[in-house]
Formats: C-alpha cells, structure tokens, sequence
C-alpha cells in the first residue's frame, strides 16, 4: 500500500475524493490489483475499512440467502465462490467447492475449452446435466439469447459424453453463464447461475409415458372396436335379409301376431346396423383412417336427396318439412357421402324429438366466405344443465329410466368430427320446450370449384 501511495502527490492526497461503496466483485478483486491506475485507486472505493467491510458482508448474507445456485469462477474455470444454494444442489461442502475447477463438474475440459470462449465473448445459456461425482453430460444448448446477442451454437464433439456411472447423480439444469465487467478494469471472471430440472424432467417423463399409454389404449380400443363391428355386420346381414324376406310375405301369408315380430326383428336389426357403421366410422376418424373424397357439389341436390330419404319417417309423425334452398348456393368441395350422413343425422333427430304432427326444416345460405346449412324442429329442446354433452359419444340427453327415444347416441358426436375434416364447423341453439337449431358452417367453394360443378351440370 505504501508503494501505491508514493505514487501520487501530497495535492492529489489531500484532494477530496468522492466516496464510492465497492460492490461485493469489486472487493474480492482490489486486495489482489495492485497494477490499477492512479484513478482507478481514487474511483474504486474510499478505502474506508469499516465500508468495505460492511459491503463485502452484506452482499455475501444476500447471496447466500438466494434460492438459486450460483458460482463465480476465473477464465480458467476455477471457482472462487459458491453459494449454498449451489454445495445443495450438487451436495458438496462449500470448502470444497472453492478453489475446485468447474470442469469437474461438466462433460469434459474440451467441452469447458469451447465453452469458456465463448462465455467470455457473449456469454452462454442452455441446459447442462451435472454431476456430484465429478462427472456429467450434456443435455443440449438452448437457443436463448444472452443481451441480444445467439448463443454459440457448439460442436459437436463437445456434447458426446460417456454414459454415466452406475453410482453417479445427475442434475439437470439450466445454466445461465455470464462475464463480469466492472468499472475501470477486466475482472476476468464468471458468475454461473442454476436452476435445477430435476421436478420438471420427471414430470415431462411421467407426462410422456402416460400419452403414451393413452395413445395406446386408444389405438387397442380403435382396433377392437373396428373388429367386432366387422364380425357383427356379417350375421347382421342375414338376419337382415331373411326378416326383409318374411316382412314381404314372399313366401307365404304371416299371421297378425308373425307379421309384428318380423317388423320388429327388422327394425331392431336396422338399428343394430346403423349402430354398428357408426362405431366404424368414428373409429376411423379418432386412428385418422377417414379419407374423404372432396368433390365439388351441388349442395341443394344433397339436401333434396337427404330429405327424401326421411321423408317416410317424417310422413308416419306427421311432420311437415319446409326447405329454403336458393338457386344460386355456390359449389361445395366435399365428401357427397359424408355430407349426406351428417344431414341425414340431423334431420333424423329433428324427426325424432318433435312431437307428432310438428314442423321441421332444412335451410341453406351463404354469409361472407361461408356456406351455412341449418336443421331446425319445434321438438322438445334440450335443457342448457345437458347441452354441454351434446357431442360426446354415447350420450343421450333423456333420463336412461324414461328413455322415450331410441339411437345410438353417437349420431352428434360423428357429424361433429365429419363436419371438422371439412374444416367446418357446428353450431346449435335450443330453449327446452321451443325446439333446437344445428348449424353446419363449411368454407366456400373456390371459383374453379363453382365452375367444375357447372360442368357437371351441363
């Protein structure tokens, strides 16, 4: 001290000076800088003891109360501090980590020979796996950006590392590294900061495994499904047939009470069927199986062929059906098949929840870039306690105890998935006792469709 003191004049001493309370970096650095110049020695501090002391003291308390592991370290690695944060996380005593290189805690001393560099350059931020026993990989760098600037994007070579012992822990972390710069001079060190991984990497492998096995049990429930349906459809279609054959009386004159039976067997067998092709169609669609053959359509003649379809069953329930179809509706690129089932789903239930000599109707407009087809009844409406079920499958809205209605509960629940592989979309409004509105909302036609269509036609 008495050398670097002769170094300045009795006015320069004598001169006041402005006091400055050295930061905690800069008190570890001044009892070793004795090459500072002679205004870096007036503006680092004011060499009061009791100032420096008292920093020094407050800001060792602050980083050892931090939850976050933190080290600073030379350009060589070498650490100089550590919190207790840090000896935690890697469960080593403080002592002897001090003085350690942090090499031994990193993949290899080529990794810490690219890294460093770099850190001193920019700095550094990613994902390193530590080790206790002196031994860790690593997991990969992040892409984050350290004061605006990439991260270093590494060699390869220096992210291969041996697999780790059978008695080695490792943690994985996210590091942020960065240079210390202080006021007049390079400082030439490091502060590494962690935060520990280990909660959240388990519960991404927990999260994994368990989609896994969701998507496992889905696909052995897509599978078994789809088989059984397969093996019902072949007997179905017998049964089908040979009641469709007594039905007709082909054969011969059934008795009152005979005739009954067969229309019941028919019926059930019908309803069998169309449960059975449901299931089929929405395993398809949930193993992304569902290929649809998008054709440009006259959305009209599929409405009329729709409605004639039911037009027998609304007949026996009396029910009047009302149709709004304007003559210019534009081209639809769609499945023809696949439009006629989720109209015909529609129309079905209108017919089926409204009371006997009713209304129904089927409506069709176009609103901006959108084509809307709309199935409305006067039925009996669906309570707003049960409408947020109306799309799952196998639901049915009526109490299973007085269940006045038969279906399959899945007729919804398919037209909703149908109508999104045509990136569309359903819509519904219902008051119980006032009847429900289904809106189909599909995007237009391109014109080169329209024209197609045109084509058709002619």
């Amino acid at each position: 001290m008495i050398g670097v003191i002769g170094a300045f004049s009795v006015d320069e001493l004598c001169a006041p000076m402005e006091v400055h309370i050295p930061s905690f970096t800069e008190c570890i650095l001044l009892p070793g800088n004795v090459s500072m110049s002679k205004a870096s020695y007036r503006n680092s501090s004011s060499y009061l003891p009791e100032t420096i002391h008292l920093s020094l003291e407050v800001m060792t308390q602050v980083l050892e109360q931090v939850a976050q592991p933190i080290a600073v370290t030379d350009r060589e690695g070498i650490i100089w501090y550590a919190n207790q944060a840090m000896g935690q996380l890697l469960d080593i005593p403080i002592a002897n980590l001090v003085g350690a290189s942090i090499a031994d805690f990193l993949p290899s001393g080529e990794m810490l020979r690219w890294l460093l560099p770099c850190v001193i350059a920019k700095g550094w931020t990613g994902e390193l796996r530590l080790s206790s026993q002196g031994q860790s990989s690593l997991q990969g760098q992040s892409s984050s950006t350290v004061q605006g600037l990439a991260s270093p994007i590494l060699p390869a070579s220096s992210m291969l590392s041996p697999q780790p012992q059978a008695a080695e822990v490792t943690i994985p972390t996210q590091v942020s590294i960065r240079p210390l710069h202080l006021r007049d001079y390079q400082s030439g060190l490091l502060t590494w900061s962690f935060s520990d991984l280990t909660q959240q990497k388990q519960l991404e492998a927990q999260w994994q495994a368990e989609n896994q096995e969701l998507r496992r049990s889905s696909r052995l429930k897509s599978e078994f499904l789809a088989n059984m349906s397969h093996e019902l459809r072949t007997p179905l279609t017998s049964i089908l047939g040979f009641s469709s054959i007594l039905k007709q009386q082909i054969f011969g004159a059934l008795t009152p009470k005979q005739d009954t039976y067969t229309q019941r067997i028919y019926r059930s067998g019908e309803h069998l069927l169309a449960l059975i092709n449901d299931i089929l169609d929405l395993s398809k669609i949930e193993a992304g199986q569902l290929v649809l053959d998008r054709l440009p359509l006259s959305v009209s003649q599929v409405c009329l062929e729709a409605i004639s379809l039911v037009s027998e069953q609304a007949h026996n329930r009396k029910l009047t059906i009302h149709t709004v179809l304007p003559e210019d509706l534009p081209a639809l690129s769609a499945d023809e098949i696949r439009l006629r089932q989720m109209l015909l789903n529609l129309l079905s239930n209108a017919i089926k929840f409204s009371d006997e000599g009713g209304e129904i109707g089927l409506e069709a407009q176009v609103q901006e870039a959108y084509l809307w087809i709309t199935v409305w009844d006067q039925g009996v409406g669906i309570p707003s306690e049960k409408q947020h079920l109306m799309f799952q499958p196998f639901k049915q809205l009526d109490d299973n105890a007085t269940r006045r209605h038969l279906g399959t509960g899945l007729g919804l629940a398919l037209t909703k998935r149908l109508v999104e592989l045509h990136d569309g979309t359903i819509q519904f409004e219902s008051q119980l006792g006032q009847g429900s509105r289904f809106m189909l909302c599909f995007p237009l036609a391109t014109a080169s469709a329209n024209q197609a269509i045109v084509d058709v036609q002619k």
